[in-house]
C-alpha cells in the first residue's frame, strides 16, 4: 500500500534511538511494511514511548517522497473548537493592522502560542477565555483556524486551468502568511506564501492555476503554474550531498538545477554520476517532483 498525505494510519512503535544529533526519535513500523522516525523533541506531553500502537497523520510528503508523520494529539483534535485563557498580549504596528494587538494562550501542554490578528476581538482583557477552532496541528504546534473565512474552490473543475489575480498578502503569526487571489467569479482563496514565496507574487498580479487534490478525499487547492517547468519537461540535475534512510533502504540525494534551485530526490542506490537526468512528475505546492530517469 502507498501511504497518502491528509490521511491517518496506525504505527507500530519499535524502539527509541538516538542520532548522531543527540536527537531522540522513535522508529514506528507503518502499514506499508516501511520504517519511519518520528523526532520525539516536538511532542513532550505525548508520552508516545508509553504506547505500542501510534495513530499518525500523514502530515506531508515532500517532493523527494519524504513521508512526515504527525501523531494524534492527546487532546486538541483538529476541526474542532476548545477554550484557552488569554495569558498576554503585545501591540503591533504595520502596514495591514495599525497598532493592533497580538494575543497569547496556553494550551494544555504549556506550550505558548500567538493567536492570528483579527481572530479574537482586540479588547479582550488577560484571564479571559476564548474559544477558538484548530485549524491544524504540524510538529505538535497547534494553528488556529483564520478570522476570515475564503471561499472554496468547489464550484471550480478539478483538473482545469483557470485565471487567478493576487489581490492582497495577508500577513500573520507564526510566519503563516498567505496571497489572498480572486478567481474568474469574483471568489476570494488564500494560498500559502511560504509554498509560493519563489515564484515573486505581488498585489495586481495575475497567474494560471490549476485545480489539484493533494490527497484522496482532501479539499480541492489551486496550484499555481510553474515558471520554469512543466509536467514531462526533462531537466539535468548537478548531485550535492546524499544520505540514506533510517532503513538504508533508499537514498535522499540534494541537487541543484541551472538556475540555481535545490530540491531532493529518492534513489533506490547511491549516485555514481554529478549530473542526473530527470524528468518532471508533476508540480506541487510549488515545486517540482523530479525522478531520476534510470529510477522510471
Amino acid at each position: 500500500m502507498k501511504l497518502e498525505e491528509g490521511q491517518y494510519y496506525s504505527f507500530i512503535a519499535l524502539k527509541t534511538i538516538k542520532l548522531p544529533d543527540s536527537s531522540d526519535n522513535l522508529i514506528l513500523a507503518g502499514p506499508d511494511n516501511k520504517k519511519y522516525l518520528l523526532p520525539l523533541i516536538y511532542y513532550n506531553g505525548y508520552d508516545l514511548n508509553a504506547k505500542k500502537e501510534i495513530v499518525c497523520k500523514v502530515d506531508k510528503i515532500n517532493c523527494s517522497g519524504k513521508v512526515f508523520l504527525e501523531p494524534l494529539h492527546p487532546f486538541y483534535k483538529e476541526g474542532d473548537s476548545f477554550s484557552f485563557i488569554v495569558e498576554s498580549f503585545t501591540s503591533v504596528v504595520n502596514k495591514d493592522y495599525p497598532e493592533s494587538v497580538v494575543f497569547s494562550v496556553r494550551d494544555i501542554l504549556d506550550n505558548l502560542i500567538n493567536i492570528p490578528v483579527g481572530l479574537i476581538n482586540p479588547t479582550t482583557k488577560m484571564g479571559s477565555e476564548v474559544k477558538l477552532k484548530v485549524e491544524r496541528i504540524s510538529k505538535g504546534k497547534i494553528y488556529f483556524s483564520q478570522p476570515e473565512a475564503r471561499e472554496r474552490t468547489d464550484d471550480l473543475k478539478e483538473g482545469e486551468f483557470y485565471d487567478f489575480i493576487v489581490e492582497s498578502i495577508e500577513h500573520g503569526t507564526d510566519s503563516e502568511d498567505f496571497y489572498v487571489v480572486k478567481d474568474i467569479n469574483n471568489k476570494e482563496h488564500r494560498l500559502p506564501v511560504r509554498y509560493y514565496s519563489h515564484y515573486g507574487f505581488k498585489e495586481g498580479d495575475s497567474f494560471r492555476g490549476k485545480i489539484i487534490r493533494y490527497s484522496s478525499g482532501g479539499p480541492k487547492s489551486i496550484e499555481p503554474e510553474n515558471p520554469w517547468y512543466s509536467p514531462g519537461d526533462v531537466v539535468y540535475v548537478t548531485v550535492g550531498n546524499w544520505t540514506t534512510d533510517e532503513t538504508e533502504e533508499q537514498y535522499f540525494v540534494d541537487v541543484f538545477d541551472s538556475k540555481g534551485f535545490e530540491y531532493m530526490i529518492k534513489m533506490s542506490q547511491k549516485p555514481v554520476n554529478q549530473i542526473l537526468r530527470c524528468t518532471v512528475l508533476k508540480i506541487r505546492k510549488g515545486r517540482p517532483v523530479l525522478i531520476p530517469s534510470n529510477e522510471q
